[in-house]
C-alpha cells in the first residue's frame, strides 16, 4: 500500500511537471512511456470462503473484467503418496459453488479469465511442513508431471506457490528450496507458463537472499515488513507494481 501511494504521488508530480514547463524550462515535455497491459490477479480463497462470498467476488470480477482479468483460486495443495513421493492434491471446497475445483477452473477459463491457481500448504500451526517439502525436493518428478497435466487440461497461465510454516529450515532445506523453485520455473517456462510465490517475513523459510536468486517470475508480499529490509527481492517486487498488480480480495 505504501509503495502504491508513493507511485501515485510520483506519477501525479510527473503530470504536474509535464503540464507546466515553467518549472523546468530547459527540459523537453515528458513523454508517456510505453507500458505492457497490467494483469490484476485476484486471490479467490476457495478453501474457507462461503459460497456467497466467492460469488460476490466473482461477480465483481465479471463486471470489471477489463481490469480484474486474472484469477488465483486456492486450488492445489501438497499430497503425500504411499510410495513416499509428493504430488499435487486438490484443496477441498468449504461450500462448493461448483461441484469441484476442476470445474471452477474450467468455468473461469471459459469466461476468459487468466488462471494462476494457488498451490497452498499452510502448516504454520502444525509445524510439520518441512518433512513434506524435503520429500518433494528430493523427488519432484510426480509433482512436475501433475502440474504440466493440469496446466494443459485447464488452460492455466501458471502457478502461484504459497508454502507457510514457522519451522526453522536447515541450510540443506534452503538449497533444496532454491533447486526446486529453479527446476519448476524452468519447466513452466518451457511451456510458456509463469511461476509466482507468496512470501511473508514471519516465516523463516522465506529467505530474501536465496529467493531473490531463483528463477521465480514474481514474488507477492503478504505483509509490509519486508518493504523495510534492504534486499534485492524487495526492490524487485516493488518495481513490479509498474506492470502488474496483485490484489488479495476475499
Amino acid at each position: 500500500m505504501i509503495a502504491i501511494l508513493f507511485l501515485s504521488v510520483l506519477l501525479s508530480s510527473c503530470a504536474a511537471l509535464d503540464s507546466s514547463n515553467d518549472l523546468c524550462p530547459n527540459y523537453p515535455p515528458m513523454v508517456e512511456p510505453l507500458r505492457q497491459p497490467r494483469r490484476v490477479m485476484t486471490w479467490l480463497w476457495t478453501k474457507n470462503d462461503s459460497s456467497a462470498g466467492l460469488q460476490s467476488t466473482l461477480e465483481y470480477m465479471r463486471k470489471n473484467k477489463a481490469s480484474f482479468n486474472c484469477a488465483s483460486p486456492t486450488t492445489f495443495c501438497l499430497e503425500e503418496r504411499d510410495d513416499g513421493t509428493v504430488d499435487l492434491g486438490w484443496v477441498v471446497l468449504k461450500e462448493p459453488i461448483i461441484t469441484t475445483q476442476g470445474e471452477l477452473l474450467s468455468a473461469l477459463s471459459d469466461e476468459g479469465f487468466d488462471l494462476i491457481p494457488l498451490i497452498f500448504e499452510d502448516r504454520s500451526q502444525q509445524g510439520d511442513l518441512l518433512p513434506v517439502l524435503r520429500k518433494l525436493f528430493a523427488n519432484p518428478t510426480r509433482f512436475f508431471e501433475s502440474a504440466l497435466r493440469y496446466a494443459k487440461i485447464y488452460n492455466l497461465q501458471g502457478f502461484n506457490i504459497d508454502f507457510e510454516t514457522e519451522e526453522v529450515p536447515t541450510e540443506e532445506d534452503f538449497v533444496g528450496l532454491r533447486m526446486f523453485l529453479d527446476a519448476f520455473t524452468a519447466l513452466m517456462h518451457s511451456v510458456g507458463l509463469v511461476v509466482t510465490m507468496d512470501i511473508n517475513a514471519q516465516f523463516p523459510l522465506f529467505n530474501n537472499t536465496i529467493l531473490s536468486n531463483t528463477a521465480v517470475d514474481r514474488f507477492i508480499l503478504m505483509d509490509t515488513s519486508m518493504l523495510s529490509s534492504h534486499s534485492s527481492i524487495t526492490q524487485y517486487s516493488v518495481t513490479l507494481l509498474l506492470t502488474d498488480l496483485y490484489l488479495w480480495i476475499h
